[in-house]
């Protein structure tokens, strides 16, 4: 049965030709075959009839069952083909309508032939039959008609249409976005008799599609602010930049970041947008304070530009350090989960980049901090007084400064090395090796005393011999040695011209004396100072500067005392009273000294008793020389009516007159002569003499002249301004005379300012005007009043106290210029400076020169 079967279900499953071509080889076999084998097995004709007959049976029933087995098959195989037809056609209608993908058969005119669920349920019809029979174009707005004919051509052309995209009309008005393909449908004979449509719905495609599109923006906006915080090195800059990098995604229309104070108030620091928009928002959503930023999203409804915002806060050390706020003209902008959780992402990275920046500025700050401390220490220990070095013991020094190298003369790659230091510094072989073994011994000990070395010589590198000290300074737990070093060779040179300059100042003729300022306390004086005064130094080192002025002058004391302290210097007279009860009158120059911020007074006092007894036998005698003076202009004076008087005597003696008159005349005439004769006992008295007139040059007088008083215009604080004219001529002139002129003159001024102002400016000009040398003395001080000015020349007129002044000196000085043919006047006036101006005559070949 198996094998039955087998072979039946062999025989079922051959192929109409193939069963053909088996009954074509069995019969032509049967044929050809037949009659050989009926004669090989029978001879009788009639048994050979019989059998042929039998053989023709034979043959129509072999025949006739080939036939029924082809029949047979045949039919078997169209039942089972009809079955699986209808078993395909019924899975085919179950995917059909189960393709959640439209599925719609138009004939070639469009007209909807078939659909499946799917399709009708694009169609939000509410009946399928209302699908039937309508047109594929009715689905498309009647401008793409024309490319819709163009598709449905193509498609019949190429036999498919490919993938397209197109927005479907549904009847009710409401559209969706679908993606189709097209495939043309052919009959049996290969004729096209409609085409078939999938068709996809892509609205959720699409919003996913824009929703994918929209998050990669921010996406791409974290990876472009995460590439400016890795390079940028500045907060400002940085958040600036993500900012303006923030409002290039479509629907961000400003980004703001607001940082905290240090009251906590968000104050903005950076925006961008458009400054308007910046400011609408910031009004709108502004927060004020650290504890109002957290992550939200705000909408609002007064202004369209301003649909929703965003505002996350910026974090850095778990403390909110500002706000980074996101402003959107759409109203959904920040509704999806993903996009606020992004944002929040792009804040916390901007925290991070914030706190990068600031981690990195405070390590910069640090490391300037550290290099500014190193540098200080290196600074400080290289610009030490002393030298200092450090090294470990019986180790090379691992730190020298200038200073070391500089006091002992060698660079510190030589003396680095204590046996190449011992060997250079002290070059005498026999004194390193007494000093080498004195200092290490002394270290060796471990005691700080010991390591202290006073006044070693030492030889520098240039063979110059100095002297050092030095203390060592051992620090046992860090196992170093601190070595300072100064050389005192000046200080010991100091010392010994100290103790020179002190046996020097002891030398010195004048007191020299240092007083505190505030308490008068002497702080230093010379052997003079307490010598001329007659104490002991112990006893002079006991009084103030109070008790040496004499009780008379200690009234001016705290004026002379003002005077140094506001003008630094001053000279000035005084009398200092003796130990044993006289005075001494003494000229003081004072100057203020400034020391760690104490004021003293240095002075040094001169004693003028003998200038004083020199000053009264020079006024006695000006005094006489002004009463030869006098008597020389009286003597004058009188001359020229007496010349007169002896002419007219001498005339009338000629002429005849009576005896009495003649008598009268003689008189006259003999006590005339007897006049002459006084006055010329006048002029011998007065030593009068003919002025002598040579070439002279002005400049040169009144450089002398200054020379004589340049003492008395230092001490009595008087300032000199020469403009004296380089082109100035020579003029015929008494030099002796002239100078005695200028003199005059100087020495009213020198009393002007002296009285009025302890001091002040004398200024002098010399010049060519037409055909005259004018020299003019101007100095400071109270102006003359016109009153006096016009007595000024008056002999005997003077305005100075009683005793002070004889009156003669101007009258003088307009004497002897009027002699050399000049003029003198005065030009005085109140808050201007008092000049005498002298116009002289030049030669005159020289005045027609100039």
């Amino acid at each position: 049965m198996l094998q039955t079967d087998s072979g039946s279900t062999r025989l079922r499953s051959l192929s109409p030709l193939t069963i053909t071509l088996i009954y074509l080889v069995v019969s032509v076999i049967w044929i050809v075959f037949s009659d050989r084998f009926v004669a090989m097995i029978v001879s009788d004709p009639g048994s050979i009839a019989s059998l042929q007959t039998f053989k023709g049976l034979g043959f129509v029933v072999i025949t006739a069952a080939l036939l029924f087995f082809l029949i047979r098959s045949s039919m078997s195989r169209l039942r089972r083909s009809n079955q699986l037809l209808k078993q395909a056609e019924e899975k085919l209608r179950v995917m059909f309508d189960a393709l959640t993908q439209g599925v719609v058969v138009t004939d070639l005119n469009g007209k909807i032939v078939e659909f499946n669920p799917a399709a009708f349920r694009m169609s939000c019809l509410d009946k399928p039959a209302e699908l039937f029979g309508m047109s594929i174009y009715d689905f498309f707005t009647p401008e793409s008609h024309s490319e819709l004919t163009a598709g449905v051509r193509h498609t019949i052309r190429e036999g498919e249409s490919g993938v397209i995209e197109h927005d479907i009309i549904r009847p009710d008005g409401t559209s969706f976005p679908a993606r189709y393909s097209s495939a043309l449908l052919k009959g049996t004979e290969g004729s096209p008799w409609g085409i078939v449509t999938l068709l996809e719905d892509v609205s959720e495609r699409r919003k996913h599609t824009e929703k994918i599109v929209y998050l990669n923006r921010v996406l791409s906006l974290i990876r472009d602010i995460n590439q400016l915080i890795v390079q940028e090195e500045e907060e400002t800059a940085l958040l600036a930049k993500a900012c303006r990098r923030t409002v290039q995604h479509p629907d961000y229309n400003v980004a703001w970041i607001a940082l905290a104070d240090t009251d906590g108030l968000l104050q903005p620091a950076v925006h961008a947008g458009e400054l308007a928009d910046y400011e609408r928002c910031l009004q709108e959503f502004g927060s004020e304070r650290v504890e109002d930023i957290h992550p939200v999203v705000r909408a609002s409804y007064a202004d369209s530009l301003l649909a929703t915002a965003i505002s996350m806060p910026l974090i850095v050390h778990n403390q909110v350090i500002g706000a980074f706020s996101i402003c959107s003209a759409n109203a959904q902008a920040f509704a999806d989960q993903e996009e606020f959780d992004l944002i929040e992402e792009v804040s916390q990275d901007l925290s991070l980049g914030i706190e990068k920046i600031r981690k990195r500025a405070e390590a910069a700050r640090h490391l300037a901090e550290l290099a500014r401390r190193n540098q200080f220490i290196e600074t400080v220990t290289d610009n030490l007084p002393i030298g200092l070095a450090v090294n470990a013991p019986d180790q090379p020094f691992e730190y020298i400064n200038r200073q070391f190298e500089a006091i002992y003369g060698w660079p510190a790659a030589i003396i680095s090395d204590v046996t190449e230091f011992f060997k250079h510094v002290y070059p005498d072989p026999e004194y390193r090796h007494k000093i080498q073994q004195r200092i290490m011994s002394d270290i060796n000990s471990g005691d700080p005393e010991r390591m202290v070395w006073e006044n070693i010589p030492i030889v520098h590198q240039d063979g110059s011999e100095h002297v050092i000290s030095a203390i060592n300074i051992p620090l046992p737990e860090q196992n170093l040695m601190i070595s300072t070093v100064w050389d005192v060779t000046d200080r010991n040179r100091a010392q010994q011209d100290l103790a020179l300059r002190a046996r020097l100042l002891d030398a010195s003729l004048d007191s020299i004396f240092v007083v505190e300022a505030g308490s008068r306390k002497f702080k230093y004086f010379n052997e003079q100072a307490h010598k001329s005064l007659g104490y002991t130094q112990s006893e002079f080192m006991d009084l103030t500067l109070d008790k040496i002025v004499a009780p008379e002058n200690l009234s001016a004391l705290p004026q002379n005392i003002s005077r140094v302290l506001e003008q630094n210097s001053a000279v000035f007279e005084t009398v200092h009273h003796h130990k044993d009860g006289h005075n001494v009158p003494v000229e003081i120059h004072a100057q203020k000294v400034d020391i760690n911020g104490q004021t003293f007074m240095m002075g040094l006092a001169r004693d003028i008793t003998d200038r004083k007894a020199m000053q009264e036998k020079l006024i006695i005698t000006d005094r006489l020389a002004s009463v030869g003076e006098l008597a020389a202009g009286i003597a004058h004076e009188i001359n020229n009516p007496l010349t007169g008087v002896l002419g007219f005597a001498e005339l009338l003696k000629e002429k005849t007159l009576p005896a009495d008159i003649r008598e009268d005349v003689n008189t006259i005439y003999s006590e005339a002569q007897r006049t002459v004769k006084v006055v010329r006992n006048m002029l011998t008295f007065a030593r009068r003499h003919e002025a002598f007139k040579r070439p002279t040059q002005l400049n040169d007088v009144l450089t002398e002249t200054f020379l004589l008083r340049a003492y008395e215009h230092k001490v009595n604080n008087i300032e000199v301004v020469l403009h004296l004219s380089p082109e100035l001529p020579e003029i015929k002139a008494d030099p002796a005379q002239m100078q005695q002129v200028f003199l005059n003159i100087i020495i009213n001024a020198e009393y002007v300012m002296r009285e009025s102002r302890n001091g002040g400016r004398l200024t002098v000009a010399t010049e060519v005007a037409g055909s005259k040398i004018r020299v003019t003395l101007a100095n400071t001080g109270p102006a003359i009043s016109p009153e006096q000015q016009k007595h000024l020349f008056d002999p005997f007129f003077t305005t100075k106290p009683e005793g002070q002044g004889t009156g003669l000196g101007l009258s003088i000085v307009y004497g002897i210029v009027t002699s050399h043919g000049g003029t003198v006047r005065v030009k005085s006036a109140e808050g201007q400076d008092t000049a005498f101006i002298i116009e002289l005559p030049l030669d005159p070949t020289v005045a027609a020169v100039q």
